[in-house]
């Protein structure tokens, strides 16, 4: 910025015993340096020359963009995630951020979270098995914890999975806690364990034989039944084939 260092010359011609302060430039070659300048005086105070210092800091100014431009991508990513995300201090089990979907999923703004802990956001009844899993994630010996219940703010309860991994931020651990609303596999899980219940019901309590194999032609399931018939007893047969239960040649 030929401008700019040409103002500073021009400054020190008039006050040459004048102190200017750190600047930046851009060099032709693509490297940045700051530099500044300080007035030299004689023993009769006046105005001898001046020293400049000059310090070369692309390689600072290149690592602070980078930072800037990964927080940024941290940022967009945190900020958009379709999932809760908390920041945990591991020793306090007290919340440092949480990001939009979180507040929106218990409730509380993220001013409000910063005050929270690990022991506000859980029922009272399930402390001890949160306690627990925290414990196993702080640890490492865990990643994920499966159907965890929390409290939202209003005292509704909704249960989540939680996965969090451990991250450096400004040379201190923290714990990147990630809560994804487990309600709707939960609901189709149990819609699942009703038909099949439902299913076994009726198959049990009908008097056809209904059999199942699979692809090596063994029988996987057969109905009680089959007892009536053969005189084996369901299990007695799983793993069989039709060929173990015809009478030799």
């Amino acid at each position: 910025n030929p401008g700019a260092i040409q103002r500073d010359v021009e400054q020190v011609r008039e006050d040459p015993g004048a102190a200017l302060r750190v600047r930046e430039a851009e060099l032709k070659d693509g490297r940045t340096v700051e530099y500044f300048g300080n007035g030299i005086k004689g023993e009769s105070g006046a105005a001898m020359g001046r020293i400049w210092f000059f310090r070369d800091i692309t390689e600072r100014k290149r690592a602070a963009t980078e930072l800037a431009q990964s927080e940024a991508r941290f940022k967009a990513i945190y900020d958009n995630a379709q999932d809760g995300i908390l920041l945990v201090d591991p020793e306090t089990k007290k919340f440092l951020l949480g990001n939009a979907y979180i507040c929106r999923m218990l409730g509380y703004t993220a001013e409000e979270f910063a005050m929270l802990g690990i022991g506000d956001i859980h029922p009272a009844d399930a402390l001890p098995l949160v306690y627990r899993e925290f414990e196993r994630h702080r640890r490492g010996d865990r990643r994920v914890a499966a159907d965890i219940p929390v409290q939202r703010k209003d005292g509704a309860v909704l249960y989540v999975d939680i996965s969090s991994t451990p991250i450096d931020i400004g040379g201190k651990r923290r714990i990147l806690a990630i809560f994804r609303d487990a309600t709707q596999r939960r609901e189709a899980e149990e819609a699942v364990r009703k038909s099949e219940e439902r299913y076994r019901s009726l198959v049990e309590s009908t008097t056809d034989y209904i059999w199942e194999l699979d692809e090596h032609g063994r029988y996987t399931y057969y109905t009680p039944a089959i007892a009536e018939l053969l005189g084996y007893e369901p299990d007695e047969i799983v793993g069989k084939t039709p060929f173990d239960l015809m009478p030799p040649a």
